[in-house]
């Protein structure tokens, strides 16, 4: 009897390690496949590889455990919880947390009746990652655009900056136009992913008097105005193009790259964007803004 017990809780000891390590060497897979590729710019992609992670995680461990299969969820999860709980917001950390372990519950409940209910499994996993996808669709662009936006009104303090051309602008002269200051560098991955879209915008404006766009590159971790010039250059871009010499970041206590803000005619801050992330539509929504602040009175 005792020794019957002893094995049982040596099976009982390897099966949790064995979720625990599994766990992990998911983890590590994602990110590893994140190196040089954009899968956590966008939201949507991210909800996605973690409904198809873990209820892949799941099926793989699902009869290898004789625990209950909500403990044997939690383990499988809980290194993934632990490394997106201090690098995600809290309502992003929340959806994170409900997806991935709805998705390794599935997962373990499709591999144990596999045997008696493969029809039945099959249907579950399909309308689980169905939803997921659907959810991030039409859910991922208003939680993108909740957390990185900000709407404010305040007065910004006097600043002036030197574009790439030489030319000294100050900021009292932008008084009377709708002002769009990104804070950017060539070494910022998010910044290169946004640069396109903030072009796209750009362009939409730029034969109108009434609006200026200005890409601010930061002086930070060696940027030079050399590689914002070669980077503009080879990419095409047409956005005026400053160089922070003078510390304009730290005067309008940018932090955190890229680091858009939006100025109605009167030089107050009305909207700040923080970071980048490819489900929030940025194009039409900072539209949107410009248009609402153009049609204010002064």
């Amino acid at each position: 009897m005792g020794k019957g017990a002893g094995m049982r809780n040596k099976s009982l000891v390897k099966s949790i390690l064995c979720d625990l390590l599994t766990g992990v060497a998911a983890i590590g897979v994602v990110f590893l496949a994140a190196v040089g590729t954009s899968i956590f710019s966008d939201m949507r992609q991210v909800f996605l590889i973690m409904a198809l992670l873990f209820v892949a995680v799941g099926f793989a461990r699902g009869r290898s455990s004789p625990i209950a299969k909500w403990l044997q969820t939690l383990l499988l999860v809980s290194p993934c919880l632990l490394v997106f709980g201090f690098s995600t917001p809290p309502a992003m950390f929340g959806l994170i947390v409900v997806v991935s372990c709805v998705a390794a519950v599935i997962g373990v409940s499709a591999r144990r009746n596999w045997a008696v209910h493969r029809i039945g499994s099959v249907v579950s996993i399909a309308a689980l990652l169905a939803t997921v996808a659907v959810g991030s669709i039409v859910g991922a662009p208003m939680l993108a655009n909740r957390l990185n936006n900000r709407t404010t009104d305040k007065v910004i303090p006097e600043f002036s900056v030197t574009e790439l051309d030489g030319t000294v602008l100050r900021s009292s002269e932008l008084r009377g136009r709708v002002v769009v200051i990104d804070f950017w560098a060539t070494w910022c991955p998010p910044c290169r992913q946004e640069f396109p879209e903030l072009e796209k915008v750009y362009r939409r404006y730029r034969t109108n008097p009434n609006v200026k766009f200005l890409a601010i590159d930061v002086n930070r971790e060696g940027e030079t105005p050399e590689k914002a010039r070669a980077f503009i250059k080879k990419a095409e871009y047409t956005i005026p193009i400053a160089y922070d010499s003078n510390e304009v970041v730290t005067r309008l206590k940018a932090q955190g790259y890229p680091h858009l803000l939006v100025l109605d005619r009167t030089g107050h801050l009305r909207i700040e964007h923080v970071g980048y992330d490819g489900a929030e539509h940025l194009i039409e929504n900072l539209s949107k803004e410009i248009d609402k602040l153009l049609s204010e009175r002064s």
